[in-house]
C-alpha cells in the first residue's frame, strides 16, 4: 500500500469552501506576494508534513487518522456552509468546533512556534543545576 507523502495542514475539505466551479482558489503567497489560481489540491501542504517516526506504526498513519476526522466532520461543515446555521438543534456546532481546533494546532507556524518552545523550555531545564551552587551540589550528590 503506498505512503501518503502529501499532506494538507488546511484540510481539502475545508479549502473546497473557498474554491470555484472548477475546484480552485485565489491563492496568495505571503513571503513573495505573488497572486495565482490553483487548485485546492496543490494549496497548503507540504510533503511529509504529518510523518512520524515510531517504530512499528507506518509514517502515514498521523495523516491517515486526521483524515478519517475530516471525513467525519466534512458533512457537518457542509451544512453550515449551505445553510448558516448549526441546525435546528446544534447538532453541528462540534464538527466547527473541531475544524477550528485543527486549524489552531495543525498549521506551519504554531509547529514553529511550539518547537521554539520546546526548545526554550528544554534549555531552562538543562542550565537549572548551572545556575546555582548548592543546585548543583545537590545534583551531584
Amino acid at each position: 500500500m503506498a505512503v501518503a507523502r502529501k499532506h494538507h495542514y488546511l484540510p481539502q475539505m475545508y479549502l473546497t469552501g473557498f474554491a470555484n466551479d472548477k475546484d480552485q482558489c485565489f491563492v496568495v503567497d505571503a513571503s513573495t506576494r505573488k497572486a495565482f489560481t490553483s487548485s485546492t489540491a496543490k494549496i497548503a501542504k507540504e510533503q511529509d508534513y504529518n510523518t512520524i517516526e515510531i517504530q512499528g506504526v507506518p509514517a502515514d498513519a498521523l495523516e491517515k487518522e486526521l483524515g478519517k476526522l475530516e471525513g467525519v466532520i466534512a458533512p457537518g461543515i457542509k451544512r453550515v456552509r449551505e445553510t448558516a446555521s448549526f441546525g435546528a438543534s446544534g447538532e453541528n456546532r462540534e464538527d466547527i468546533i473541531n475544524l477550528i481546533t485543527l486549524l489552531a494546532v495543525r498549521n506551519p507556524c504554531a509547529r514553529h512556534d511550539m518547537g521554539k518552545l520546546y526548545t526554550e523550555l528544554l534549555q531552562a531545564m538543562v542550565a537549572m543545576p548551572f545556575e546555582d551552587p548548592a543546585r548543583w551540589d545537590a545534583v551531584v550528590e
